[in-house]
């Protein structure tokens, strides 16, 4: 039994539906649609709430290149930009994203276009952009939404994701397969109670 999902459909048993939609919307996120009730169980309530609490995950720290990656424009009502980065699996060797930290951007300098240059020029172009510090954009607002999806809210700024690195946290066991037997009934308990926190602190409303 896969503690993770015994703990979701503990939750989805044990709280109503609707309520549990109310509390894990976003009102102006253009993703709700795109994202499940489970999936938005497992990232808010369970990782982000009761696995921080418990520390049962170990990741590691991985940088990825965003260009790899599919990403989706959204612009929500507040006109902030968002955009929705799926990442493959095969950037991540199969692996499933536990958090995302920060994404960086190299800013190409004033007439350091590579256009109609000469090879001399360019390569020059190259090394002065990957030794440039002053010209770095760091968005630190993500937010993993669903199975290696990221949200990325960066404000005013039309981002550019050409050579943009995003750091992410790996888990090697999301499934927490080292939890067995009775632990899976505690987890699943301890998952509900959890969801009825997050409800009681996001919406005021106690279950």
């Amino acid at each position: 039994m896969n503690p993770i999902n015994y703990a979701i459909q503990r939750i989805k048993n044990s709280i109503p539906k609707e309520l549990l939609k109310i509390a894990l919307t976003e009102e102006y996120y253009g993703y709700n649609n795109n994202v499940t009730i489970e999936e938005k169980i497992l990232n808010k309530i369970i990782k982000g709430y009761l696995l921080l609490d418990l520390n049962l995950v170990t990741t590691i720290s991985k940088k990825i290149d965003v260009s790899k990656c599919n990403v989706t424009y959204y612009q929500n009502p507040t006109k902030e930009y968002e955009y929705i980065i799926e990442v493959p699996s095969a950037v991540t060797n199969g692996k499933s994203i536990y958090s995302a930290s920060y994404i960086m951007y190299n800013t190409i300098l004033p007439g350091m276009g590579l256009g109609n240059r000469s090879a001399v020029e360019n390569s020059m172009s190259r090394l002065m952009q990957a030794h440039s510090t002053l010209n770095t954009l760091v968005v630190n607002r993500l937010e993993v939404v669903g199975e290696n999806t990221i949200l990325v809210n960066t404000g005013a700024i039309n981002w550019v994701f050409m050579n943009s690195i995003m750091e992410v946290s790996i888990a090697p066991d999301a499934n927490l397969s080292h939890v067995k037997g009775s632990a899976i009934l505690d987890f699943g308990d301890m998952g509900v109670l959890a969801a009825k926190a997050w409800i009681r602190n996001t919406i005021g409303v106690q279950v």
